[in-house]
C-alpha cells in the first residue's frame, strides 16, 4: 500500500456508496482502492459504478470482512463494518 498512498505522483480520489466509504489511490495502471462498510449490515459496491471497467485483474491485500465477488469478479462485498484493500491493475 506504501507504493501508493506515500508517492507523490498519485491522484487520490474519495466516493462514498451505499454507506462505504472508499479512497482510490491511482498511480499509471494500477489503483489502490481501500474502503469501509459503515452499515451495521453487509453491502456490496460494483467496480463498475467506482469506474472500473471489465477487463480488470483485482487482488485483495486486506481483508477485515470484505471480499470479492469471486463468481463474477465484479463487486466488493462488506460484511458489516467490514474493510478491505485491493490492488486493481489493467489486464
Amino acid at each position: 500500500m506504501t507504493p501508493f498512498i506515500f508517492n507523490p505522483f498519485a491522484t487520490f480520489r474519495q466516493v462514498t456508496m451505499n454507506r462505504v466509504d472508499i479512497g482510490l489511490w491511482i498511480v499509471g495502471a494500477e489503483i489502490l482502492v481501500l474502503a469501509t462498510n459503515m452499515n451495521y449490515f453487509s453491502v456490496s459496491v460494483s467496480l463498475r459504478d467506482l469506474g472500473l471497467a471489465d477487463g480488470i485483474l483485482i487482488t485483495q491485500v486486506l481483508d477485515s470482512g470484505a471480499a470479492i465477488d469471486h463468481s463474477t469478479h465484479s463487486q466488493l462485498l462488506f460484511d458489516s463494518v467490514g474493510s478491505g484493500a485491493f490492488i486493481v491493475k489493467n489486464s
